[in-house]
């Protein structure tokens, strides 16, 4: 089918609907706590999703207007994004918002 184009704004208050009602026990404000916790390994579940995209660093950073550089070092573990742009991230690449939650798993929930 047509994809259909939302604004990143749409795409950023949808995900944060789906988060909550799929989660209710998720909590917003433990989001950068737990990607400090797990930094390397959300920089690896970026670069594999955007690699199964089929997309460059570039291309993803073109998607969500943010510098290839900043994708660069989220993806190598040294940069921890902020909410939005985990949301922008997780948008673009199509993540599942599991991938996010098995995360925080091995030391509690989000």
């Amino acid at each position: 089918g047509v994809p259909i184009l939302l604004s990143s704004k749409t795409q950023e208050n949808f995900l944060l609907f789906t988060i909550l009602v799929e989660r209710p026990d998720f909590k917003l404000d433990r989001v950068e706590e737990v990607l400090l916790e797990h930094i390397s390994e959300y920089g690896e579940l970026v670069r594999q999703k955007r690699r199964a995209s089929e997309l460059t660093e570039e291309n993803l950073a073109e998607r969500i207007e943010m510098s290839e550089d900043k994708i660069r070092n989220i993806e190598k573990g040294i940069t921890i994004p902020k909410l939005d742009t985990v949301i922008k991230i997780g948008t673009a690449l199509d993540m599942n918002l599991g991938e996010l939650n098995a995360l925080g798993e091995t030391k509690g929930a989000i």
